[in-house]
């Protein structure tokens, strides 16, 4: 059982500080084991997910792109549902995450 990616777009509105490219790839991997945590606690362990997260910087912007798709036999599960709120769980580890990058009014 597959599920189709969803698109989503949030605006933060944050400034951000300097933030390295290691940072970047800690966040993203961060992200992922929160998403792929929660697909399992949901889904009993009986279905695996399969996540993609890209964290893409341009000057003072972030952008990131939670692809999430699950496989496995969920009897029960609701999937789609269960894709869509992985996909909120990632993106609040994301916010909660880039909040100490932000830089402060002048």
């Amino acid at each position: 059982m597959a599920s189709q990616p969803k698109n989503k777009v949030k605006v933060l509105g944050l400034e951000l500080g300097e933030i390295k490219e290691e940072e970047i790839e800690n966040i993203a991997v961060k992200i992922e084991e929160v998403v792929r945590k929660y697909i399992d606690e949901k889904s009993f362990g009986l279905l695996e997910g399969d996540v993609l997260v890209k964290i893409e910087k341009d000057q003072n912007r972030l952008s990131i792109v939670i692809d999430v798709g699950v496989r496995g036999r969920g009897v029960g599960i609701d999937v789609e549902k269960l894709v869509r709120d992985s996909i909120n769980v990632g993106r609040k580890e994301f916010e909660a995450l880039i909040k100490k990058y932000v830089r402060e009014p002048v």
